[in-house]
């Protein structure tokens, strides 16, 4: 059996003849962003990623992979939320990259600094995905966290009645 190592040597060889076959075909650099991304080669997972945002008519997918990075690897979130929320723009119905979303708009908001950017991606995700419950709850949260009562509670209780308005 091939250690992990072999298998991502492997890997990223199979997607660079992929890529030497067809330079403008975006998949395979979005899988070479993975596999680089998996062996802490982030610098050039980034490059790879943003090559398949170019080359991908709806890079919805790489724009979340790359969110992924930045969030977890080079530990920057309001760049993060900012892949999250251009993968949805690209994609309103791609569950991962409002998974994504939805998690670093709570995260953001417990953070006194990143608050306003928080706000900001949960309100336009949900003018992208309006009803959605993950991020309504992450607009309540940073609303909460910043003192705005009235407007949560209006929020949470619209939320309740199943409405995706809450404002005139």
């Amino acid at each position: 059996m091939l250690s992990d190592q072999e298998r991502h040597a492997e890997a990223e060889a199979a997607y660079r003849r992929a890529i030497e076959l067809d330079r403008q075909f975006a998949c395979p650099w979005n899988g070479l962003g993975n596999v680089l991304s998996d062996q802490k080669r982030h610098a050039e997972a980034e490059a790879a990623y943003r090559r398949a945002i170019e080359l991908d008519p709806n890079p919805a997918v790489p724009l979340r992979n790359l969110g992924f990075l930045i969030e977890f690897d080079l530990q920057r979130p309001g760049d993060a939320a900012e892949m999250y929320l251009e993968s949805v723009r690209r994609d309103p119905s791609y569950n991962l990259g409002l998974f994504n979303l939805r998690s670093i708009c709570h995260k953001l908001a417990s953070l006194a600094d990143t608050r306003p950017t928080a706000e900001s991606s949960a309100r336009e995700g949900l003018a992208l995905a309006p009803g959605d419950s993950g991020l309504q709850a992450a607009l309540a949260h940073a609303l909460i966290e910043r003192d705005a009562w009235d407007e949560a509670r209006l929020l949470v209780e619209s939320w309740a009645r199943g409405a995706t308005a809450w404002h005139d």
